[in-house]
């Protein structure tokens, strides 16, 4: 069974502590406040842009009350993707002249940032899952088989089990 993230702090908001969610709100804000100098004509980069930016935030924030697995799943499939399109719009915009190489400048090392952050926390969590999966196995495999009287224990070395035979009953 998946552990859920603790989310608790007094409530629901613990994911508001992490650093990635702060540096996507703040991204989240500079491509809306970026956006809304764009022409009239430019009304459906304008949304793609924003929603791009409130998905890499909103799916961390609603992740964060998932089981691992599925947090893991979607930010991989949900954020990552809207983090590099929001990336290749910021790329156009410089291309196209709607905004200039000091704001995409700034723009993408918010974009890189955010990124290699999201990166961690991703990182960080397989490894929990991971971690979490050992400790399971090596619990299962500690308890003792019927067939055999002697503690069973996990090899960390080959991932194989060998049995401890100096351990009598």
């Amino acid at each position: 069974m998946e552990q859920r993230i603790n989310y608790e702090k007094n409530g629901k908001e613990g994911y508001k502590k992490l650093i990635v969610w702060k540096n996507a709100r703040v991204l989240r804000k500079s491509i809306y406040q970026l956006t809304q100098q764009f022409p009239k004509s430019e009304h459906r980069r304008v949304s793609q842009m924003n929603d791009a930016a409130r998905s890499v935030k909103q799916n961390i924030q609603e992740g964060y009350r998932q089981s691992i697995g599925k947090y893991i799943n979607s930010l991989k499939n949900i954020c990552a993707p809207s983090l590099s399109e929001l990336h290749g719009d910021l790329e156009d915009c410089r291309e196209d002249g709607l905004i200039t190489q000091q704001e995409f400048k700034k723009l993408d090392e918010l974009c890189g940032k955010t990124d290699y952050l999201f990166m961690r926390l991703v990182q960080s969590l397989e490894s929990k899952r991971r971690e979490r999966e050992f400790n399971q196995r090596s619990e299962k495999i500690h308890q003792k088989s019927p067939d055999y009287p002697y503690p069973r224990y996990f090899s960390p070395i080959n991932d194989t089990l060998f049995q401890k035979t100096f351990f009598q009953k």
